[in-house]
């Protein structure tokens, strides 16, 4: 899968960056190793991904960090 933006976690950060992307009509794919939601076609795990133009990494803070 290919995409302009790719969202990596999707907490309160990853939500903003998510509506900035709409915002924009950038295309977008997110992964977030916590969550488990393959339903949707927008999260995809890492190998699932060809390229992308831009990467976010969207931690909030240092717990979040220390639970990876």
């Amino acid at each position: 899968m290919e995409c302009d933006v790719l969202i990596y976690e999707f907490g309160y950060t990853g939500k903003k960056a998510l509506q900035l992307c709409e915002t924009f009509s950038l295309s977008y794919l997110i992964i977030d190793d916590g969550l488990n939601i393959k339903t949707i076609d927008k999260f995809i795990n890492l190998n699932s991904l060809k390229s992308c133009k831009l990467a976010l990494i969207c931690v909030c803070d240092k717990k979040e960090i220390q639970k990876k």
